[in-house]
């Protein structure tokens, strides 16, 4: 894999670029292997050292030089080998060292991306004559683990577009790390076999394969637009259909800050007290007003327009504003299925021990033959989850450990049964509401539970 170095813009640091995708099952499946090795015993040590401001400088320099080199490397290979990565740099801060965590960060958003000389065939490609109407800037201004983002301009009117194209070759990429995948599984001691675990493969491979589809992103991101046109606080661009393929989305460009941004951390507690339950408030429309739920809820996915800041066509935001960027992810849920898991979550707020236990079998969380522990273990799960809406008052996510302990709780689940894949459902809702919670907590905002009372009566 040949390595070009480019021009570092305003938007992306990174100066490195990759010129092809690799596809092979080999090397893919090496990159997997690494990462198994990056998290042995041995690796983990290191890694807890160096989070002693005692510790030996050159270990530190060491460990900071293993864990650059590990997100490097996962994110030339884009794919779902990335969004392992993007994972775990998503909970990385409750067990990571800063320093160690902070490298991982950059995955959230922001990868190698590919070299124009790459990209541009496949531009021209998909686009037709239509990329003769465009003047599209080569270095990308974001890089992710499916395709990568160029700024453009609609030569004819002047109008700014966001271009996401596909890298070459991606689902070739995402195909040789699910046979990876279920090689490893079939060896790895202690995992189970079977026909369980070949559900789950299958649904990471749904949920990777719906990912790269982007005719279905550019229609979510319709529907989206339409669904929050008359909610002032979000911000969907609007998809510009004569440039976007099945590789090539074009969208309105709306830049904004980062979550995770200082200018974002300066605000006033009110502020990103509005943010964060204006974030949770959404969640809460998907799920239970939309019918559908945008899963991917990854730092990458938002950005914020403040107060007083200008937009493209010259107004002036009247106040913050959350831009929805990726649409990607988006699930749609069964009524029946969202009429249960309803009144799973109003019998967890108010701790109806039975009502949990009845519910979660239902659901297929539970079966008839689990022991009275498997039961006491995910009613304290459920109670745990919708914490943040049993308050009686403000909830407050500075310093909040509540992903951590979700992750433990979750663990002693695991431990107290057989193995057993969770609903269908419950996979992509637990990656919505663990990761919602973590970027609610660096906003370090506060968040009122009552406003939610409606939703659950």
């Amino acid at each position: 894999m040949k390595r070009t170095f480019r021009r570092p813009t305003d938007f992306n640091e990174h100066a490195e670029t990759i010129q092809c995708l690799r596809t092979g099952l080999f090397v893919r499946s090496l990159a997997l292997a690494r990462l198994a090795l990056s998290t042995s015993r041995e690796f983990r040590d290191l890694w807890a050292l160096s989070g002693d401001a005692e510790c030996d400088p050159e270990l530190r320099e060491k460990v900071d030089a293993q864990a650059a080199e590990i997100a490097r490397e996962l994110g030339s290979l884009k794919g779902s080998v990335m969004k392992v990565g993007q994972l775990l740099s998503m909970f990385g801060e409750h067990f990571l060292p800063p320093h160690v965590n902070s490298v991982l960060k950059s995955m959230q958003c922001d990868s190698v991306s590919m070299d124009w000389s790459t990209i541009e065939p496949t531009l021209r490609r998909e686009l037709g004559e239509g990329f003769n109407d465009l003047e599209i800037e080569p270095f990308a201004i974001s890089a992710a683990s499916i395709g990568q983002v160029h700024k453009a301009v609609i030569k004819s009117n002047g109008h700014k577009l966001a271009i996401k194209v596909q890298y070459p070759d991606v689902e070739r990429a995402i195909d040789s790390d699910l046979k990876a995948l279920k090689t490893i599984l079939a060896f790895a001691p202690g995992v189970p076999k079977g026909e369980r675990i070949a559900l789950l493969v299958r649904e990471i491979e749904e949920m990777l394969h719906r990912e790269i589809d982007y005719r279905k992103e550019a229609t979510e991101c319709d529907r989206f637009r339409k669904l929050l046109a008359n909610d002032s606080r979000f911000l969907v661009p609007a998809v510009d259909h004569r440039f976007s393929t099945g590789k090539v989305i074009a969208l309105d460009l709306i830049c904004g800050h980062r979550i995770d941004s200082d200018s974002m951390l300066s605000l006033s507690q009110e502020r990103r007290d509005q943010l964060g339950q204006a974030m949770l408030e959404l969640y809460m429309k998907e799920l239970f007003e939309f019918g559908c739920v945008q899963t991917d809820p990854h730092i990458g996915n938002f950005r914020i327009r403040l107060q007083g800041e200008v937009n493209i066509d010259g107004s002036v935001n009247d106040r913050d504003k959350i831009v929805l960027l990726d649409f990607g992810a988006v699930r749609e849920f069964a009524p029946d299925f969202l009429k249960k898991y309803t009144s799973l979550v109003r019998a967890s707020i108010v701790g109806d021990r039975d009502k949990i236990s009845s519910l979660g079998t239902d659901l297929g969380f539970l079966v008839s033959c689990d022991p009275v522990t498997v039961h006491e273990a995910f009613h304290d799960f459920c109670r745990l989850i919708v914490e943040p809406f049993r308050s009686n008052g403000p909830y407050c996510w500075v310093d909040n450990d509540l992903p951590s302990r979700l992750a433990a709780q979750l663990a002693v689940m695991v431990r107290s049964r057989e193995f057993r894949p969770p609903p269908r459902e419950v996979l992509f809702l637990d990656r919505k509401s663990s990761g919602l919670y973590v970027l609610v907590r660096k906003l370090g905002a506060r968040t009122d539970a009552r406003q939610f009372e409606a939703t659950f009566a």
